[in-house]
């Protein structure tokens, strides 16, 4: 994809100061088609993500090999920022819902570079705050309410 293409997504979510000029040669802006998986449970992790464009799912398995919706990303949210700085394999599949553009970097270079860049860390932080409170904020309204109206959420959670 065309590196226009890719400072245009930079400027588009005014991640100039985020993303600095010397690694923007290793930075690529991935496409992923409908149903497309971004990372696979239990898989490396080779890259971290921004979204740009599109919404994804985050899924994962349940004991009985079901596929259970645990979250969605939209844009700008990040995949993989907490398998890579753990060292864990990914702990959910995602998949595009719609055509997904994504601003990506190497696994190397987010854990080389990335870390040295004090607007890179501050993002992530911002990142992991708002998962942490989308986190407690589902785990405590789950558990205000009964199963049938957990699942008509979860449904209509699909239309938006």
């Amino acid at each position: 994809m065309a590196k226009t293409e890719l400072e245009a997504a930079i400027m588009a979510l005014g991640l100039q100061e985020v993303l600095p000029e010397k690694v923007r040669p290793s930075l690529e802006l991935r496409k992923y088609a409908p149903g497309e998986a971004l990372c696979a449970m239990g898989e490396e992790i080779p890259r971290f993500s921004i979204l740009t464009q599109g919404r994804c799912r985050v899924v994962t398995l349940s004991g009985e090999g079901r596929q259970v919706m645990v979250g969605a990303l939209r844009p700008p949210e990040m995949n993989g920022d907490i398998e890579l700085l753990h060292g864990c394999p990914a702990l959910h599949s995602v998949y595009a819902e719609t055509t997904v553009t994504a601003i990506s970097i190497p696994r190397n270079v987010f854990l080389g570079v990335m870390m040295e860049q004090l607007p890179f860390v501050q993002l992530l932080c911002r990142g992991f705050a708002a998962k942490l409170c989308d986190t407690s904020s589902k785990h405590s309204a789950d558990l205000l309410y009964p199963l049938k109206s957990r699942l008509a959420r979860h449904i209509l959670s699909y239309q938006n």
